[in-house]
C-alpha cells in the first residue's frame, strides 16, 4: 500500500542506509527486499509498469528499484517467480542490471524471453540465469550472494506458466517466497518444499481467508511466521473499493497467530 511519499520517503532511506540492519521489507503486491545489512535481495519487485489491476509501488519508489539507489545500491540477487507482469517486467529488470553490474537475476525460462523482447544486450546476459524447474523438482543454486534454493511450483493446471519459488537466507533466516502458488501437497512434499520450514513464508492471501486454509498452510510448510501478500488495490482486481480492501486486509492478517501484517510500501521487519 502506497503511504510513504516525498521528503519523508527519502529520510526514511536515508536512515536505513545509515543503520546498516538485518532486515525484511515490504514493496507492493508480491515484491520485497532483504538485506543482511550489507547486502540486499529483490523477490518479485522490479515491475513497474506491469498489469493493471495490481498494487504498484510509488514512483519514487521504482525509480530507486530501477536504478539500484539508496538501500537498494547493495542489492546482489534478483528474483523472479514467473513472467507475469505483477511480479516482473523485462524493462524494470534490465534497467536495475545496467544500473548494479554485481547483481545477478534468477529466472525462469519463459520470464527470460520476455527479458530478451525488451532488449538484452551480451552485458544484461551474463548477470541472468534462467532456469526451468519442472513441478515437483527443485535446484540449490551455488556461487550467488546469498544460499539459494528454487522449487518448481505450480502456478495452476489450467495455466501454463512455469513458476518458481525460493528459500533465500538472509542473516540466518529463511525467507521463501512461492509465486503465485497453485499447487497440490503431493507436489510440494516431491520438490522438498515441505522440509524447508522457514522463518517467514511470503504465501499469497487466498490461501489465508479461513483459520481451516491458514491450518493447512502451517501443516504443510511449517512456517515460523507468516506474510501474507499479493493484496490487490483498492479498486484493483477482485477488489470494489477500500472498504472491501480494508476488510480483506483485516481477515487476513489476524487469520493466524503467526501471522505478520507487512503490507504498507516499505514497511521492515527486523532479522536480527
Amino acid at each position: 500500500m502506497k503511504k510513504i511519499f516525498g521528503a519523508f520517503l527519502v529520510l526514511f532511506f536515508a536512515n536505513i542506509a545509515n543503520a546498516q540492519e538485518a532486515m525484511l521489507c515490504h514493496i507492493a503486491s508480491a515484491g520485497f527486499y532483504a538485506t543482511d545489512g550489507k547486502k540486499g535481495t529483490l523477490l518479485d519487485a522490479l515491475y513497474a509498469g506491469g498489469l493493471d489491476g495490481y498494487e504498484q509501488a510509488s514512483d519514487d519508489l521504482n525509480r530507486k528499484l530501477e536504478y539500484a539507489q539508496g538501500i537498494f545500491s547493495n542489492v546482489r540477487l534478483l528474483f523472479a517467480s514467473h513472467f507475469h507482469g505483477d511480479h516482473m517486467t523485462g524493462e524494470a529488470i534490465l534497467k536495475h542490471l545496467r544500473a548494479n553490474r554485481q547483481a545477478t537475476a534468477l529466472v525462469t525460462e519463459q520470464a527470460m524471453s520476455v527479458i530478451e523482447a525488451a532488449g538484452i544486450q551480451d552485458d544484461d546476459n551474463r548477470q541472468i540465469r534462467s532456469f526451468y524447474i519442472p513441478i515437483g523438482e527443485n535446484n540449490r543454486v551455488e556461487n550467488l550472494p546469498f544460499p539459494v534454493t528454487l522449487y518448481g511450483i505450480s502456478h495452476g493446471e489450467e495455466w501454463p506458466v512455469e513458476n518458481i519459488g525460493i528459500a533465500v537466507t538472509v542473516a540466518g533466516k529463511t525467507i521463501m517466497h512461492v509465486g503465485d502458488m497453485s499447487a497440490k501437497e503431493e507436489d510440494l512434499q516431491k520438490a522438498e518444499v515441505t522440509t524447508v520450514e522457514p522463518d517467514y513464508l511470503l504465501m499469497p492471501y487466498w490461501y489465508l481467508m479461513s483459520p481451516e486454509s491458514a491450518a493447512e498452510i502451517n501443516r504443510i510448510f511449517k512456517p515460523k511466521k507468516i506474510i501474507p501478500i499479493h493484496f490487490p488495490p483498492p479498486n484493483g482486481a477482485g477488489i470494489s473499493g477500500p472498504d472491501e480492501q480494508r476488510k480483506l486486509l483485516e481477515r487476513v492478517n489476524n487469520i493466524s497467530v503467526n501471522v505478520i501484517k507487512l503490507d504498507e510500501e516499505m514497511q521492515c521487519l527486523s532479522l536480527d
